[in-house]
């Protein structure tokens, strides 16, 4: 007796990408879609970001959940982007004052949403910038990121108050491979970013399908549909299951990291040496 096979979520958000960017890895939307819906659940917050260099769809498919009511885009990433106070704040601030002039309680507070759902997920168009800058500032950034992934994020002002948020709030970004050259964030951080690799097969075919897209706006569709899938895929999260067979298998992944590591570098070399930086760098070589 044939089972009926039921259809992914992500085959008609894939489908609608295709048209416009070349896949290898048309995984890399499920990993999106399943980095979005996690998130939502609001257990554990998670942290992914997708590694490719320029001009590869790596920012489309953050950007494609801009509409999502409960993600907030980033196109910056400063030292004063979460948290920040009014000269004159007293120390009201710390237990709940002032708290619209901070970005992260007008994501995450229900008293300053009104009727919208709270953020639960940053959208970062690309973090290479951040990390480029220098030593001191990137620490710092990459500092507060370290404690909102913890649920607690404390910074001085400078005038003697302290500007406090709690809460959860998960993460999903681009970067390019030049978070391969900064290996200290690995102890700023520890463990809490996820970097995904997508596979890239077809460099000449990435940039043909750039080259070929002539609307405008497609940007705009791919989001409307991305927010489709969301609204479909959320009512069923309290009802999805992990077999308990699974356990021992996500226990043994950490056991893997080191190899899984040496590998994504190594794929990346060889992307550096035998094939065109990006699409949009062949196209400006025209």
């Amino acid at each position: 007796m044939n089972k009926k096979r039921v259809q992914s979520h992500s085959t008609p958000l894939i489908q609608a990408l295709t048209k416009y960017l070349h896949l290898d890895d048309p995984w890399v939307v499920d990993v999106a879609l399943a980095t979005i819906v996690a998130n939502l659940r609001g257990e554990e917050p998670l942290w992914l970001l997708l590694v490719n260099p320029p001009s590869t769809g790596k920012t489309e498919v953050v950007q494609m959940f801009k509409d999502v009511e409960s993600c907030a885009w980033l196109a910056e990433v400063t030292e004063n982007t979460f948290l920040s106070g009014r000269k004159g704040d007293t120390q009201e601030t710390i237990s709940g004052g002032d708290r619209q002039n901070s970005l992260l309680h007008r994501w995450t507070d229900p008293r300053l949403r009104g009727n919208k759902p709270v953020i639960r997920v940053m959208l970062i168009q690309d973090l290479t910038g951040l990390i480029t800058v220098d030593r001191k500032r990137r620490d710092a950034v990459f500092g507060q990121l370290r404690q909102i992934y913890d649920g607690r994020l404390v910074k001085s002002t400078g005038m003697g108050d302290d500007l406090l948020w709690e809460g959860y709030l998960g993460l999903f970004g681009a970067v390019t491979p030049a978070i391969d050259n900064v290996a200290e964030l690995n102890s700023i951080l520890g463990e809490r970013f996820v970097l995904y690799r997508p596979l890239r097969k077809d460099v000449e075919a990435e940039a043909m399908k750039a080259l070929g897209r002539k609307e405008d706006h497609w940007r705009d569709g791919i989001a409307v549909k991305a927010r489709q899938v969301i609204s479909q895929a959320g009512p069923g999260l309290s009802q999805v299951k992990i077999p308990s067979r699974f356990n021992q298998r996500l226990l043994a992944l950490p056991s893997l990291r080191p190899r899984a590591a040496l590998r994504s570098k190594e794929v990346d070399i060889h992307q550096r040496h035998h094939e065109p930086t990006s699409p949009g760098r062949a196209r400006s070589l025209n």
